[in-house]
């Protein structure tokens, strides 16, 4: 995806377990005391966050902070906006493996993977649906520069 140079709208979606986070809570305070304007969304139940995701089309950001099953219900509600409608996807890995944000490189500390959403190059990522048994799971290729 190509680079942005102004940030105007940033959504959140955050994964309700890890709302209890003060590293994360601290590091969105300093993001907004810095004058980012940030939509925080929490989840409460599965699909919440595919839902969330696919509503997100008027935002130029979108930032999930959970783990890989988070993730991969936000790539899922992504899918469901048309290409041009897709915002820039951030990830601020809160989950247990993270194996997505650890293979791109992405900080585990909060508040350096939320000040890399909001001030770090973009690139693209290829995703593609592969098909386990019974349920569609996407499949995000990402090149670490």
């Amino acid at each position: 995806m190509a680079a942005r140079a102004i940030i105007k709208k940033i959504q959140l979606i955050l994964n309700g377990k890890a709302a209890g986070n003060d590293a994360f809570r601290t590091a969105i305070v300093q993001q907004r005391g810095a004058g980012h304007r940030i939509k925080v969304r929490m989840t409460n139940k599965e699909g919440d966050a595919r839902r969330f995701a696919a509503e997100a089309g008027d935002a130029d950001l979108l930032i999930v902070a959970g783990g890989d099953g988070t993730l991969n219900e936000v790539i899922h509600g992504l899918m469901d906006l048309s290409k041009a409608a897709r915002p820039a996807l951030g990830v601020v890995p809160l989950g247990t493996a993270n194996d997505f944000a650890a293979g791109c490189g992405i900080p585990r500390d909060p508040e350096q993977a939320l000040a890399l959403c909001l001030g770090g190059r973009y690139q693209s990522t290829s995703v593609r649906p592969t098909s386990t048994g019974s349920s569609t799971q996407l499949a995000l290729a990402s090149a670490r520069r």
